[in-house]
């Protein structure tokens, strides 16, 4: 008995012309605690810093006599 004939192509996909082929990634090692750790550290000091520079800022330019003609256009 011979095999039935296939419609497809050679080297078309056996799982149809409509299925979107599968990729594989490569898995990512995890990264140890510690260094889970530095990195929000990092960025928790970054915002600290900042706000440090904001509030100082916001602090000097609310001084200014033409900070209340700005604030006015954005309702505050």
């Amino acid at each position: 008995m011979q095999p039935a004939p296939t419609t497809q192509s050679p080297g078309s996909d056996a799982s149809g012309p409509n299925q979107p082929e599968t990729v594989a990634f490569p898995t990512a090692t995890p990264r140890p605690i510690l260094g889970r750790i530095g990195a929000v550290l990092h960025v928790v000091r970054a915002l600290i810093a900042y706000g440090q520079y904001f509030a100082a800022t916001a602090t000097a330019r609310g001084a200014e006599p033409q900070f209340a003609t700005v604030a006015a256009v954005f309702g505050t």
